[in-house]
């Protein structure tokens, strides 16, 4: 009589390796290209966020007939306000009114601080834009969670403002950077330097300045390497990336400024920082 045996349901040791090492080549392939869609969908809501502030600034700009100012010069604070608001009356920059008390800010109206005043905490009132009752005449949804306070300043009957900075929507808690042209002032000493945001990570200050272009200028002198600025006439606006970091001073160290997009004087953190200048895209990209 034969006997028949049952061909087993399972796996056998063999099979059971083979399916794992398939498994394990499949993950290989895939976890890097998922990785990398991560990164690169991260990348676009900063970008996505630098675009809808630039559409912003050129709305104030459309409005103003200028981009706003920064506090690094005030008598340029002091034009804008009697120019571009023709019925603003709110004293000057030494009558003790509330235009004195934006003035008189030490440090200034940061580079970070200026972007989201301007664009989101003036008042709808032509005589007191800074120190009315009125609504806040919004350029842009500045998004709570990532408003970062930094001071206070008495704005007349307005009281004590808050000022803030904006945190992009990936990253670190670096703010967006605002420069306006010309992208240098002169300091106490009747230097004349570039403008600066002193940005703290990691308990170390760097100072982030404007970039210059690949376009040389003999006129540049004081700014090695002597090229013309990006956005000569309008504004730069900059976002760390994802690492949170500008990167290196190189004009603290040999007084020499970063030309975009050949990367001369870049750290590492500068490949991944966006701006409105880099073309939708990081700085990295750009160099492609």
């Amino acid at each position: 009589m034969k006997t028949h045996r049952r061909p087993s349901k399972g796996f056998t040791l063999v099979e059971m390796l083979v399916v794992i090492a398939i498994i394990g080549i499949l993950a290989a392939l895939i976890i890097p290209a998922i990785w990398s869609a991560v990164i690169a969908a991260r990348e676009h809501r900063i970008v996505q966020e630098v675009s809808q502030l630039t559409m912003s600034l050129d709305k104030y700009k459309q409005q103003r007939n200028a981009y706003p100012p920064d506090g690094f010069n005030a008598s340029a604070v002091a034009q804008h306000l009697r120019s571009k608001f023709p019925k603003h009356d709110e004293g000057t920059a030494t009558s003790g009114g509330p235009l004195q008390s934006l003035l008189s800010l030490t440090p200034p109206l940061t580079a970070a601080e200026s972007l989201v005043f301007w664009l989101g905490q003036t008042v709808n009132d032509p005589r007191r834009p800074l120190s009315g009752q009125g609504a806040v005449d919004s350029y842009f949804e500045f998004k709570e969670p990532r408003l970062r306070p930094t001071r206070t300043v008495t704005l007349g009957g307005r009281g004590a403002v808050q000022l803030y900075e904006f945190i992009p929507p990936e990253g670190g808690e670096s703010p967006y950077v605002y420069f306006p042209a010309p992208y240098y002032y002169t300091d106490a000493s009747s230097n004349v330097v570039p403008k600066f945001y002193a940005s703290t990570v990691a308990g170390a200050t760097v100072n982030v300045y404007p970039y210059q272009s690949v376009r040389p200028d003999p006129s540049m002198t004081l700014f090695p390497p002597n090229q013309q600025w990006i956005n000569p006439t309008t504004y730069q606006l900059i976002a760390a990336g994802l690492d949170g970091e500008f990167g290196g001073d190189s004009w603290a160290v040999v007084n020499e400024l970063k030309v975009f997009p050949l990367g001369t004087n870049y750290s590492a953190e500068d490949w991944d920082n966006v701006a409105n200048f880099s073309n939708g895209k990081t700085f990295e990209k750009n160099t492609e």
